[in-house]
């Protein structure tokens, strides 16, 4: 299960990557959520079964509680120095609206069309 759990956040990382703060910061609580439970799964393991093996009690567990704090202060970080959009920036994305209106006018023409 493990397995599936990190291609699911390695995918939604990449995705993140090229979008908002937003999606950035949801995938970074997916993680530390998944992370910091995977954490008191070895704790619980410790106590319950007293399994002390490296992979159980050593740096994997510690990383389990230190990289969700590691991310979301690197994310807290990052938004504090986000810059406004520049004039290119939003001349692009004021263009890009008209091209999408211009489509779904162009696609509620057609359907009109093809209804007649």
């Amino acid at each position: 299960m493990p397995l599936y759990a990190n291609l699911g956040l390695g995918l939604a990382s990449l995705y993140a990557a090229f979008r908002g703060f937003e999606a950035r910061l949801a995938v970074a609580i997916a993680a530390a959520c998944f992370l910091i439970g995977a954490g008191f799964g070895h704790i619980s393991d410790i106590i319950v079964a007293g399994n002390l093996a490296p992979g159980n009690a050593g740096p994997i567990m510690v990383t389990d509680f230190l990289t969700p704090i590691a991310i979301l202060g690197l994310l807290f970080f990052a938004k504090e120095r986000r810059q406004p959009k520049s004039p290119a920036t939003l001349a692009l994305e004021a263009e890009l609206e008209n091209a999408r209106k211009a489509m779904r006018q162009y696609r509620d023409a057609l359907s009109q069309l093809c209804k007649d």
